[in-house]
C-alpha cells in the first residue's frame, strides 16, 4: 500500500468532495462490521494462531501500512466516475466516426487507447495498490477492446447495443449477445445469473483468504531458500486464482446486477489441462479472449472455444514448417503482450522488479510452442506419455518459474492488501487491523 509520503502533494486519488459530503466516508463509516453484529465470535488472540497453532503450524504476523475502508471506497468511487466519463467520451467518438473510412476509426481507437493508458498512469497514486492495479488492468484491456469495437466488430453489431450494453462491453466481461441468442431463457434473466455469480464469489472469497496465508512477505522472501519458495508456488497459484475469481464474481456481477447484463466467468477450469497453451487460454479469459480477437482476428469467445474444442478432437496433419513458424511467432507475440501487460500493471501499482514477468510469460510461450511441436510432429509420443507425467512436468515448470511472476508482486507486500480489506469488513471499527499473516509450511 502506498503511504502518504509516496503521494504527490498536487494529487488526490479520492473524490474532490468534503468528507461531510463524500458518500464513502458518510456511509462506510456508519456501516457495522461483521464482528459488531456477532460479538460472541471475537477472540483475544489471532484466529489463525488459534485454529492452526494446535496443529503445529507457525503463523507470522507482519506489519502493514495503516489503511481504512473509507479510503478504499473513496478511491473506488472516484474510479467508477472516471469510467462513466470515459465511456461517454468513447460513445461520442464512435458515433462521430462509425460512418467514416476504416482508417479514421483506427485513428480514433489509437487516440482513445492512448488517453486510457495515460489516465491509468496519471491517476495511479492512491493508497490502494489493488485499485491502482485494477485501474491499469482496465485501461490496458479496454485499449484492446477499443480496437476491437472500432475496427473489428461490424458497425451494425455495435449499433445494436444499448448504452448499458456498450458500457458493459467496454469495462466488464459480459456474455456475448450471439451466445445469449442461442439460449433465450437465460437471456431473459440476466440478474438471476448475476445473483448466482455473487454466491459463487462468496465461496471463492473465503477460499482466497485461506490461500493468501501462503504468500510470504518480502522480508521472508529475501531470506527464503529457493527450494522452500518453490514449495509455496502451488498454494500461491491457487491463492491468486481464488482472489481473482472472487474479485471478478463480486465486482462484475454487482455491476452486472445493477445494469441487467449477465457476466461471463473469468476462468474456465484452467487446472484441468496439461497444456500450457490451454491453461493460459482458460486463465483470466477477460484478457485471453480480447487478445485472441485482436491478435488472431475477430472471433467471438464462445465461437473460438468451440473451434478449439473441435480442433482438439479432430486429427490434424502436421503443418508445414513455414505455417508452424508463423503460428509459433503469433503465439509468442501473444505471450509477449501478456508479459508487457503485467509489467504495465506493476508500473501502475507496485513499481520495482521490471522484466521478471515478461521473462516468465516468454518462458511459458516457449514451452507452449515446444509442446505444440511435439503434439503436431510426434503425436504418438504424446499419446504414450501418461497423464500423470504430463501433470508432473507442468507442475515442476510452474514451481521453478513461479518466482519470476510472484516476487515482483511481493516487493511492496501488495498481496497483503486483500487480507487487510477482509479484516476491515470483519473486525470492529474500534480495532483496525495492523498486521497481515503468513503461514509457514515447514
Amino acid at each position: 500500500m502506498v503511504t502518504s509520503d509516496d503521494v504527490p502533494p498536487w494529487f488526490t486519488a479520492g473524490l474532490p468532495l468534503p468528507r461531510s459530503w463524500n458518500p464513502a466516508y458518510v456511509l462506510v463509516s456508519n456501516m457495522p462490521r461483521f464482528l459488531e453484529l456477532v460479538p460472541q465470535l471475537q477472540r483475544r488472540e489471532n484466529v489463525w494462531r488459534h485454529w492452526l497453532g494446535p496443529w503445529g503450524f507457525q503463523v507470522l504476523a507482519y506489519p502493514v501500512a495503516s489503511y481504512s475502508l473509507e479510503t478504499f471506497f473513496d478511491e473506488a468511487l472516484r474510479m467508477v466516475l472516471d469510467l462513466v466519463l470515459l465511456f461517454v467520451l468513447v460513445s461520442m467518438c464512435y458515433a462521430a466516426t462509425k460512418s467514416l473510412d476504416l482508417k479514421w476509426r483506427r485513428l480514433s481507437a489509437i487516440t482513445l487507447s492512448t488517453q486510457l493508458m495515460l489516465w491509468s498512469i496519471s491517476i495511479a497514486g492512491g493508497q490502494s495498490r489493488v485499485l491502482n492495479f485494477l485501474r491499469g488492468a482496465l485501461a490496458f484491456r479496454s485499449s484492446l477492446l477499443l480496437w476491437d469495437i472500432f475496427t473489428i466488430r461490424p458497425v451494425a453489431e455495435v449499433e445494436s447495443w444499448s448504452n448499458v450494453r456498450m458500457f458493459a462491453q467496454l469495462w466488464l466481461f459480459p456474455v456475448e449477445t450471439s451466445e445469449l441468442a442461442q439460449d433465450l431463457e437465460r437471456a431473459r434473466r440476466p440478474r438471476l445469473q448475476c445473483l448466482r455469480g455473487l454466491g459463487k464469489g462468496l465461496v471463492y472469497l473465503l477460499s482466497s483468504q485461506l490461500f493468501l496465508l501462503f504468500f510470504p512477505p518480502i522480508q521472508v522472501v529475501v531470506e527464503m531458500p529457493k527450494y522452500q519458495y518453490m514449495a509455496y508456488a502451488l498454494p500461491m497459484v491457487f491463492g491468486l486464482y481464488f482472489m481473482l475469481s472472487s474479485t471478478g464474481f463480486f465486482v462484475m456481477n454487482i455491476i452486472g446486477l445493477i445494469l441487467g447484463v449477465e457476466q461471463a466467468p473469468l476462468f474456465e477450469n484452467p487446472f484441468l489441462t496439461t497444456s500450457v497453451q490451454k491453461f493460459w487460454s482458460r486463465w483470466n479469459r477477460a484478457i485471453a479472449t480480447v487478445l485472441h480477437r485482436v491478435v488472431f482476428g475477430g472471433t467471438h469467445s464462445h465461437d473460438a472455444r468451440k473451434q478449439r474444442s473441435d480442433s482438439d478432437t479432430a486429427s490434424k496433419p502436421a503443418p508445414s514448417l513455414a505455417r508452424f513458424a508463423q503460428t509459433s511467432l503469433t503465439a509468442m507475440t501473444t505471450f509477449l503482450v501478456s508479459g508487457l501487460f503485467h509489467e504495465f500493471l506493476l508500473y501502475c501499482a507496485t513499481p520495482g522488479l521490471f522484466g521478471w514477468q515478461t521473462l516468465f510469460f516468454l518462458l511459458n510461450g516457449a514451452l507452449a510452442v515446444a509442446s505444440n511441436a511435439l503434439s503436431r510432429y510426434a503425436p504418438d509420443l504424446v499419446r504414450r506419455t501418461p497423464m500423470v507425467v504430463r501433470y508432473v512436468i507442468l507442475l515442476l515448470f510452474c514451481c521453478r518459474t513461479a518466482h519470476l511472476f510472484f516476487v515482483p508482486l511481493q516487493t511492496h507486500n501488495m498481496l497483503a492488501e486483500p487480507q487487510m480489506l477482509f479484516q476491515l469488513f470483519v473486525l470492529p471499527r474500534n480495532t483496525p487491523p495492523a498486521h497481515a499473516y503468513f503461514l509457514y509450511l515447514f
